[in-house]
């Protein structure tokens, strides 16, 4: 029994060989030597192996190195070497899709913000936005003087603001060169912030670990609440629970995402279509719009 699962297993291993050496031959040395083009699923597949090498390695490190930082390296040492700067519009993937799937992801995270949970939470609130505004201080002012305020005002955002921000401020940005900076920042301080973060995660998990095998961690309250009670107060009727399904949850996702851009397009622009999203966010799943995502896990 035991040789026949050896064996089926040996079968399992030679298969994926195979398929391993017919991706290294027509997506990779045929398309390098100019033998063949880059096709929508090769295009696809190569993308999605930089995201699992990055998620391998990070599994081995035990997150001590984050994926997103891995697959960021990846990314960046192949458009230097082989990967072409369009591998995304290759893949089959639009040009503006991408800032609709952000739009959408910033929604989500919208979900996942309870107004009554930042308000018990103010200090954490207070020290992340005093945090951000320190940033903004030494870029908007050291860094005017050194690189130039159009340069500085581009740098800032991503800092403090992430892949959105970045997003953001590649949009507006008015040259070529500043918006390639924008996302060059994102990505460079990652190669800092992504460890320096795992350190100090890793660091507190350790601290929470003691305290908890010694009997003296205490874990943080929770005002639970029941689900009846908070139907009540919702604003939005609630859809009845045998038509929910991921296409009802996303179906309403992708309602305020619109509506972002609607209230991007009526504020002229000054308030981003990113920043409604978020807000939409937030007070749609406080309303009852959106079913809020920490209390269907």
């Amino acid at each position: 029994m035991n040789e026949q699962k050896q064996s089926k297993r040996w079968i399992g291993y030679l298969l994926l060989a195979v398929m391993a050496a017919a991706f290294l031959y027509r997506g990779v040395y045929q398309v390098a030597t100019g033998k063949a083009q880059w096709d929508v699923q090769t295009a696809f597949l190569t993308m999605l192996i930089l995201v699992i090498i990055g998620e391998v390695i990070s599994t081995a490190t035990k997150a001590f190195v984050p994926s997103m930082f891995i697959t960021a390296v990846l990314f960046v040492l192949g458009f230097w070497t082989y990967l072409p700067t369009d591998i995304l519009q290759q893949a089959g993937i639009a040009s503006n899709l991408p800032t609709f799937l952000v739009m959408m992801m910033v929604v989500h995270l919208g979900t996942m913000l309870d107004i009554q949970e930042l308000i018990d939470q103010w200090k954490t609130v207070v020290v992340t936005l005093a945090g951000m505004l320190g940033i903004l201080v030494v870029i908007l002012t050291v860094g005017t003087v050194i690189l130039g305020k159009e340069t500085a005002a581009v740098a800032a955002p991503p800092l403090t603001g992430g892949f959105v921000a970045a997003m953001m401020m590649q949009s507006v940005a008015p040259t070529e060169h500043l918006a390639i900076l924008a996302m060059a920042v994102y990505v460079l301080q990652g190669f800092v912030g992504y460890p320096l973060t795992s350190i100090c995660l890793k660091k507190e998990g350790y601290s929470v670990l003691k305290q908890y095998r010694q009997g003296t961690w205490k874990a943080a309250a929770v005002k639970a609440k029941a689900d009846t009670d908070s139907a009540k107060n919702y604003l939005f009727p609630q859809i009845p629970d045998k038509y929910k399904s991921d296409f009802t949850y996303l179906f309403t996702m992708v309602i305020l995402t619109v509506m972002s851009g609607y209230l991007d397009k009526l504020s002229g622009g000054y308030i981003s279509k990113f920043v409604w999203a978020l807000i939409l966010g937030v007070f749609a799943t406080a309303m009852g719009f959106m079913v809020n995502v920490k209390n269907n896990m």
